[in-house]
């Protein structure tokens, strides 16, 4: 069975990291299940900490690849608009094939009570992969940085991908996606990808 899911914001593209928002929060989510990765509080940090978990990771495919833009935030320097991908094939092992994106589907909920009047989450966004050479010559082995998130019902759902569009980047190896908050992570999805 697959499912259509709108990416409504940049989504990095020669590089894909896709950003997605909230968007996403239509899409139906069962028959995926995965377990929590950090829940409860943060003791030494003395604040509570949402929960998060992935719900469903693998094999995308773009419906609509939308506009090219350029963004510093990614790996490459270039991101895509109105993205809409459509879920292929659960897996953690991806062929490194031009035009199909790994993501995966997250949950975060059991937020903290100074987010309790709020409508957003700031998360600290990480994508580390092998190393890739660019056209200009420089190397980068993934990205760093903030993402806001919408928190709807008292919880995010959520979607992040990376899109596989030029040959400097079908690079074999382990693929990590992270999300923090504050010094705690909160959700971490790990691929393999491969020649096939």
């Amino acid at each position: 069975m697959t499912y259509l899911i709108p990416f409504f914001v940049a989504a990095i593209v020669t590089g894909c990291n896709a950003a997605p928002d909230s968007g996403q929060d239509q899409a139906n989510n069962s028959g995926f299940d995965a377990e929590t990765i950090v829940a409860g509080t943060a003791p030494e940090a003395g604040y509570a900490v949402p929960g998060g978990r992935v719900i469903r990771a693998g094999i995308f495919k773009a419906v609509h690849e939308g506009k090219l833009l350029e963004d510093t935030s990614g790996t490459t320097g270039k991101s895509l608009k109105s993205l809409t991908l459509e879920f292929d094939k659960q897996s953690e092992r991806i062929p490194l094939v031009k035009g199909t994106y790994l993501g995966f589907q997250y949950r975060i909920s059991d937020l903290p009570p100074e987010l309790e009047n709020t409508r957003v989450i700031k998360l600290r966004r990480v994508l580390m992969h092998p190393e890739m050479t660019l056209p200009d010559g420089s190397a980068t082995t993934g990205s760093d940085y903030m993402v806001t998130r919408k928190i709807k019902l008292g919880q995010v759902n959520s979607y992040d991908a990376y899109g596989f569009h030029e040959d400097y980047e079908l690079v074999a190896g382990e693929w990590a996606f992270q999300l923090w908050y504050r010094d705690t992570l909160l959700v971490e999805q790990i691929f393999t990808t491969y020649q096939p």
